[in-house]
């Protein structure tokens, strides 16, 4: 059920987020490879516009253009998007046509293709966009944790299933070396020892989590299951990266690999100690 929330728990991890006011401001590109320049005398011109967010983000997860229109500052209403130089109507002259036709997540551009029929006029116009953008900048609470959940959520999106199941795997991996590195500092006459099957040492930080609050394995009734599908995406991402194994890696496989570091985190970091709890966490409802 984790996987069918990828969203909501990222936004909770602090992996990802969501605005639809995202404004740009930007003079028109008009795409002189077919065409050529025509003055003053209306003609149909292609029009690439290529917009660069890195400024704003360091991935971008998804990206959709609500609007567009013409600009001139102090004169263009606020929720006013006019398609032509001419007014109102899509019927006059400077007529503007654009979509949204490629998403470049890891690289933070958006693509744009249109066309302005129009003159020298209507193309040194500026135009106004605004996008619902998904994306995430460094994650302040998890670190690397956070930017490999978030990265891994891009090849969700482009459907690279087996560079997603490696990102989720690496952020728990980095997870749990980050909380035995954390416990060993804070516990130096019981350590975790770090060379041991990356399983048991996070087992022994369950343990120790537990035993705080006076509980055991056996007060987790999701344990078993849990210790079942880590050591599943375990064997899978290490039959991968060994090159002793020729399975595909699909959806399926992304998301129980995504569902044991979901779970794997709420557990140590907020001790949630039943499923419901780690749903609730995760601002996910109950079933």
């Amino acid at each position: 059920m984790l996987a069918d929330h990828k969203y909501l728990v990222l936004d909770k991890l602090g992996a990802t987020f969501e605005r639809d006011d995202h404004f740009f401001y930007e003079e028109l590109e008009v795409d002189f490879t077919f065409v050529h320049y025509a003055g003053v005398h209306e003609v149909n011109y292609p029009v690439l516009q290529t917009l660069n967010l890195r400024d704003r983000f360091m991935l971008i997860h998804d990206a959709e253009l609500l609007d567009y229109g013409y600009y001139v500052e102090d004169q263009t209403a606020e929720n006013d998007y006019p398609k032509s130089t001419s007014g109102p109507g899509d019927g006059g002259p400077g007529r503007l046509q654009l979509k949204l036709e490629h998403i470049d997540r890891l690289g933070c551009r958006l693509t744009l293709r249109g066309h302005l029929h129009g003159n020298s006029f209507d193309m040194n116009t500026e135009i106004r966009l605004r996008f619902r953008i998904r994306g995430a900048v460094v994650p302040e609470w998890l670190g690397y944790v956070g930017e490999a959940l978030s990265e891994g959520y891009v090849y969700c999106f482009e459907q690279r299933y087996k560079q997603e199941l490696f990102q989720y795997f690496a952020a728990l991996d980095s997870f749990i070396e980050m909380h035995v590195g954390l416990h060993n500092a804070a516990n130096p006459n019981d350590p975790i020892e770090i060379r041991q099957l990356l399983a048991d040492k996070f087992k022994l930080l369950v343990k120790h989590r537990l035993k705080g609050h006076g509980l055991g394995l056996n007060n987790l009734s999701f344990w078993g299951d849990f210790c079942a599908n880590f050591e599943d995406v375990t064997k899978l991402r290490n039959a991968i990266a060994h090159n002793s194994s020729s399975a595909l890696i699909g959806e399926q496989e992304a998301n129980d690999c995504f569902a044991v570091v979901a779970a794997a985190i709420a557990l140590v970091e907020m001790s949630c100690l039943t499923a419901n709890d780690i749903l609730a966490f995760y601002n996910i409802s109950l079933p």
